[in-house]
């Protein structure tokens, strides 16, 4: 037995014109979750990643962040922390909106870092991923590149969702997925 989405959104030759408003309002809401959880996932990585990295012994974890002023070290422990505490609310709070402003919140900073470091023509790639991508050989310029892409993943995803929530084509709420819908 099907239900939910699929009971509702079926093509049974019956749909209105608010059927399909509804149908389409849930199909996006889905995404949106899907959205926050995988954004959430790859936060919870991402804050390992550095944690790990921070208690390391490289030597660039005792120079200092050329944006931040702490050592790198601190940097990444206070980043990789603030990462964690995002990725626990993406799996947990209630209300999707606040889920994307979080995610929103924190990537616009890692924006605002990534201008800062072309601001003062910082020779090197950023270091998002901690120094763990030298223990698996993975290429600084190829990290960065990936380090990039989630961060347009991550800006897009959190303000586009945050645009459809406010212009009420998304049904933002409590994430409940027993949402009753009345269709006549």
């Amino acid at each position: 037995m099907r239900g939910g989405i699929y009971e509702i959104c079926r093509s049974d030759g019956a749909a209105t014109a608010t059927r399909a408003g509804i149908c389409g309002m849930m199909i996006r809401r889905k995404i949106v979750i899907w959205y926050v959880i995988s954004t959430g996932v790859v936060l919870s990585i991402l804050g390992l990643l550095k944690l790990i990295s921070a208690f390391g012994h490289a030597h660039v974890l005792e120079m200092p962040d050329p944006v931040i002023g702490l050592t790198v070290k601190h940097t990444m422990i206070g980043v990789g922390c603030l990462e964690i505490l995002v990725a626990i609310a993406c799996f947990s709070i209630k209300r999707i909106e606040r889920r994307l402003g979080l995610i929103a919140w924190i990537s616009t900073n890692f924006l605002i870092y990534r201008i800062g470091l072309w601001l003062i023509d910082w020779p090197s790639p950023c270091h998002c991923m901690g120094t763990i991508t030298d223990s698996l050989h993975i290429p600084v310029g190829v990290a960065d590149t990936v380090m990039k892409c989630v961060l347009l993943f991550m800006l897009t995803g959190s303000y586009g969702a945050l645009y459809l929530c406010k212009s009420s084509k998304l049904g933002c709420g409590p994430d409940d997925t027993q949402t009753t819908v009345s269709v006549g």
